[in-house]
């Protein structure tokens, strides 16, 4: 049994076969809606599991036959190498792919199971290696030389074994807290129906947006002060307290406008078109006593005594808000919602009591939520350090002795 750090490294190009992939014509009617499964990066990043079975679209022989895809036996493991770099995903088909992958055949030395997390590893890697203007995208060349840890082959499926482990009580952790924002929204369709629908008003009466202050990274201090708030801490849909940047507690009266307190709705205001990464809400924690807020992320409080602050929250969390809004988005690449995006639109308003009746029954919802994320994040965190851990003889090594 080798111990840490003393696993042999081999390049991907000596271990695997590297495939790349084409598209054939879609003028050519004939090419398309056959029975050959064809991938694109898209699918594989609509997937939870590791594994794909089928493609939404496929080619006939003859679209085969008309372009350079190559066809890929089951067990390949699907890389894609632009737009972007890292989507990965194991076959459990004989499929081919367009030309935004570099596919991986592994040999007989390697276990497909174990190059799936190998890779998973050294995504950020890859990504570094990418070059383009427009966009970037790792060469078949580049990738060949790339080096992976090659345990012997017992090792590698017991390695496998165990991150196969960890990641399904991540993921089961997962489903528990999508379990919990899918009954909220059902929660508040079943009363309320469509937060678009009906009697509805103008946000710009009702509500007050506040965007964050452009804070210099230079003011950042290493020990602890006053939290900051990015688009990182919202953008995914929970209030992530567990990696700020600090500030000085003698900024508090020059930025006292941009202190953010307990239970303040915030949304993230920027993120990348076509990801789930913005017009996201959280509510502040009370972690830290005080927040300050940073620019594109906003405060939304209700004015005029319109809204209950946790009606608000929930409102502004529906999915058919965050439909609204990123519909509205504008960017090529980089999505921004403006503040007059919000205060343009036109949504219920019930009445206190109304209100109130919801905020009952959304906490018992709120706090198994909660409860779920928390256990997300451990089951995260643990998933990640065996991650690390796995590649360095650290996990088997323990096994063996």
């Amino acid at each position: 049994m080798l111990t840490t750090n003393q696993y042999k490294k081999v390049a991907i190009g000596d271990c695997c076969e590297i495939i790349s992939g084409s598209t054939p014509s879609r003028n050519k009617v004939e090419y398309w809606d056959g029975e050959i499964n064809w991938f694109t990066p898209k699918d594989l990043s609509r997937i939870k599991s590791k594994y794909i079975s089928e493609a939404p679209e496929k080619i006939t022989a003859l679209g085969l036959k008309s372009c350079s895809t190559t066809p890929l036996p089951k067990n390949s493991l699907l890389l894609s190498s632009r737009a972007p770099i890292g989507h990965i995903a194991i076959t459990t088909i004989e499929a081919c792919t367009n030309q935004g992958f570099k596919s991986l055949i592994p040999n007989k030395n390697l276990d497909v199971e174990y190059l799936y997390y190998a890779i998973k590893n050294i995504i950020p890697q890859l990504k570094d290696l990418g070059n383009g203007a427009t966009f970037k995208e790792i060469s078949k060349s580049t990738l060949s030389k790339v080096q992976i840890p090659m345990p012997p082959l017992a090792e590698q499926k017991q390695i496998a074994a165990i991150l196969d482990a960890a990641d399904k009580l991540r993921q089961k952790d997962q489903q528990l807290v999508e379990h919990y924002t899918s009954l909220s929204q059902s929660l508040f369709l079943d009363m309320f129906g469509d937060p678009f629908d009906g009697d509805t008003y103008p946000l710009a009466d009702h509500i007050f947006i506040l965007g964050g202050y452009a804070f210099k990274s230079e003011d950042y201090i290493k020990e602890e002060g006053i939290p900051l708030i990015k688009i990182s801490t919202v953008n995914r849909g929970y209030f992530d307290d567990t990696n700020f940047s600090f500030l000085p507690e003698s900024f508090t009266s020059k930025y006292e406008k941009w202190i953010i307190k307990k239970n303040d709705i915030l949304m993230s205001l920027t993120g990348t078109v076509g990801k789930d990464d913005y017009g996201n809400v959280a509510m502040a924690s009370d972690t830290y006593e005080k927040y300050f807020l940073n620019q594109r992320v906003a405060k939304i409080s209700s004015i005029n005594n319109s809204y209950h602050p946790e009606f608000l929250f929930g409102m502004f969390s529906n999915a058919r808000t965050k439909q609204e809004l990123t519909k509205l988005s504008r960017g090529v690449r980089q999505a921004n919602i403006s503040n007059r995006d919000i205060y343009g639109l036109k949504m219920i308003k019930p009445t206190l009591h109304a209100q109130n009746k919801y905020i009952v029954a959304i906490k018992t919802i709120e706090q198994q939520q909660k409860q779920a994320q928390k256990n997300l994040e451990k089951s995260e965190i643990l998933f990640n350090s065996l991650l690390q851990r796995a590649f360095t003889g650290e996990l088997t090594a323990n096994k063996a002795a």
